[in-house]
């Protein structure tokens, strides 16, 4: 198989599971019983918040070698290279995740309130996906980073089917 075709592959297990999760956790997950969705929404925003957290406790210069302290160097190790990557790339994710989750909340009823932590819980869930992914082998960040969109834009959805 060639890496194209492995990182396809790994794609599709993203995007089949991050569906799947998002579709089963629909059907399971109790009902919320908010009054207040925007609330709800800014408290959820911690998920996200927690994730970054890790990922800059995880880029820590004195986690490095003592010659990484100096950033100038450019000689930190392929593990600290790995968390500053997936660092960046979900502060990213986070900044058009939580507004979108935001405007969805003001817009959202109280039957469907419960699709607020759910999808929080799965783009937590797909962030921490993506970051061992990452650290097993490149190709393996594509599942985390598909669940990451499938989430994502199943927010996106709710928000238009709420907003019409």
């Amino acid at each position: 198989m060639t890496e194209r075709t492995a990182t396809k592959v790994a794609i599709a297990i993203g995007v089949l599971g991050g569906l799947a999760v998002y579709v089963c956790g629909y059907f399971v997950w109790p009902s919320v019983a908010s009054r207040d969705p925007v609330r709800l929404a800014l408290w959820l925003s911690a998920g996200p918040a927690l994730v970054i957290y890790a990922l800059f406790l995880a880029c820590l210069r004195f986690r490095d070698s003592f010659e990484a302290i100096d950033p100038f160097r450019g000689v930190e190790s392929q593990r600290w290279k790995i968390n500053q990557r997936v660092l960046t790339n979900t502060v990213e994710q986070t900044a058009i995740f939580v507004p979108i989750l935001l405007a969805l909340s003001t817009r959202v009823d109280a039957v469907h309130a419960k699709v607020l932590p759910l999808g929080v819980a799965c783009w937590v869930l797909a962030r921490i996906a993506f970051w061992i992914g990452y650290r097993i082998e490149q190709k393996w960040r594509a599942p985390g980073m598909a669940w990451t969109h499938m989430t994502t834009l199943a927010t996106i959805l709710w928000l238009v089917r709420f907003s019409l």
